[in-house]
């Protein structure tokens, strides 16, 4: 099902602008056919990017995903150049605001807070790139743009990842997507000198993001973007160990195994990220519960929401947006479970699903049990000797009507 079957009104008025950043801009909005508020992400055009290509990512990857910790896409369209998406609304403060808010006052996140925040970025991460067609082709979704400018905590005590402009899929046009992706503290060594990236590149990303939340201070210290570029691809850092001695020896090795510069020699998966995280807060009975995070979101929101810059003013405040119908694409044919999808980029060709060869099915191993001793075959009484019981009935009645005869007879 299409995006469009999902919406009654494609008509959206505007409201004020909330938030902007250098390559979009967020306003509320609302519609006839959907009630409540809804955060309308007009995207901005940046020298060097393909606008239409980057809008067609981004709502590709979004309406694919299904899932608590990505922001949901309700709409997607283009009306008089503006590229927009409509997702749900969410208030609270973006990781990078909370980390910037603790710098400022000398505190580091608590432990189970930078924990827990990295576990639920980490299964968003899983998440995505484990999504299929239906016939079980991967889409093959990296987001290659993982940082804490792109996590949202909300006041409820979500962690939500909030972007996928810069999302590749298994058949994306590698020059044109390389080119895209914004040079950061957090990107990977592969990404930043131009090669091919896969899923491994996320996990340096997310293996960044653990390292900062721990330490209080980012993986690279260059702000300039060439001085960033050469120490991202000769992976000059401070190990953690050196920054936070304190941390325990397993938590360090899981950071170093991320952050390996040869993604060869990475940690093998988000997955398996999530799944040590997990085991690690369990083993120490660390906890995130949502109640918590929201407290921590609530305590700092005010000192952030003081700290922006006034976003009012947006060219779109009061205007209706009226997305037509056409400008919806037509994915009918692309569903994916939980989540009608816009589906991937133009070009993409689905492989014909294979039967699985009932040879290679698992088969679980069936118990050995004990070998009994061999008892005698008990004799048969029952109807297989009738025959030889009514037999001797006969001849023990023939003999008793000769003896009879006899004593007659004498």
């Amino acid at each position: 099902m299409a995006l469009r079957s999902r919406v009654v009104s494609r008509r959206y008025q505007i409201g004020r602008r909330i938030a902007t950043g250098e390559r979009f801009e967020v306003y509320e909005g609302q519609s006839e056919g959907l009630e409540g508020i809804w955060a309308v992400k007009r995207l901005k055009q940046v020298p060097g990017d393909d606008l239409e290509a980057r809008h067609v990512r981004e709502a590709a990857a979004s309406a694919s995903l299904d899932h608590p910790n990505v922001v949901a896409l309700v709409d997607a369209g283009q009306s008089q150049g503006n590229f927009v998406l409509i997702t749900e609304h969410l208030e609270g403060i973006t990781l990078a605001e909370a980390l910037e808010s603790l710098v400022r006052t000398g505190r580091r996140f608590p432990l189970e807070l930078a924990l827990g925040i990295t576990a639920e970025i980490t299964r968003a991460v899983t998440h995505a790139h484990g999504r299929t067609l239906p016939d079980g082709t991967p889409l093959g979704i990296v987001h290659r743009n993982l940082c804490p400018e792109e996590v949202l905590l909300t006041r409820e005590g979500a962690v939500k990842l909030i972007g996928f402009g810069h999302a590749s899929f298994l058949d994306s046009d590698e020059h044109e997507t390389r080119r895209s992706v914004p040079m950061t503290r957090y990107t990977a060594p592969e990404q930043a000198s131009g090669q091919a990236v896969d899923a491994r590149a996320d996990l340096f990303s997310l293996g960044a993001i653990l390292f900062e939340l721990l330490s209080g201070e980012p993986l690279y210290v260059a702000t300039e973007e060439e001085v960033l570029r050469v120490q991202v691809c000769s992976g000059a850092f401070v190990p953690v160990a050196e920054r936070v001695p304190e941390l325990e020896l397993d938590l360090i090795q899981l950071i170093e195994e991320a952050t390996r510069p040869t993604q060869d020699t990475r940690l093998g998966s988000a997955r398996n990220l999530e799944r040590r995280l997990d085991q690690f807060r369990a083993a120490r009975g660390l906890s995130m519960e949502m109640d918590g995070l929201a407290a921590f979101v609530r305590a700092h929101v005010a000192e952030v929401v003081a700290r922006r810059p006034d976003a009012s003013g947006g060219s779109m405040e009061g205007k209706e947006l009226v997305l037509p119908p056409e400008q919806v694409p037509d994915t009918s044919d692309l569903e994916l479970p939980n989540r009608e999808s816009v589906g991937p980029p133009d070009g993409y060709v689905s492989r014909p699903m294979r039967k699985p060869r009932m040879e290679r099915l698992v088969r679980l191993p069936q118990p050995q049990l004990p070998r009994l001793p061999t008892l005698p075959r008990p004799r048969l009484r029952g109807a297989e000797r009738n025959w030889s019981g009514w037999l001797l009935i006969g001849l023990f009645a023939i003999a008793l009507l000769g003896l009879a005869l006899a004593l007659i007879r004498g």
